[in-house]
């Protein structure tokens, strides 16, 4: 065998790492946002706190209230909350 080319088991062990990396990867990814239980409506939480951990919820500090967030917007229109009063994922 030529020096330059790796043996069996190096090869192996490389291919059982690549795979337990990217099993790990996409066991995490679906930590990473929140969505609220079925059949809870955004509009029960009462805080931004509460609120904004769930991706499918906005809250607005003009009106104090979290609704759902408007999916077929890339950004929320002025008529349900002004963009700079609007919060999604953190409060800040």
């Amino acid at each position: 065998m030529s020096p330059l080319l790796p043996d069996r088991a190096s090869l192996t062990a490389s291919a059982l790492c690549a795979a337990v990396l990217l099993l790990a990867s996409l066991a995490s990814q679906g930590e990473c946002q929140a969505t609220a239980p079925p059949g809870v409506r955004c509009s029960t939480y009462k805080n931004c706190d509460g609120c904004v951990p769930h991706a499918k919820c906005l809250w607005c500090f003009a009106t104090n209230n979290c609704t759902d967030y408007p999916v077929t917007w890339l950004l929320p229109p002025a008529s349900l909350c002004p963009l700079s009063q609007a919060r999604w994922g953190v409060c800040w």
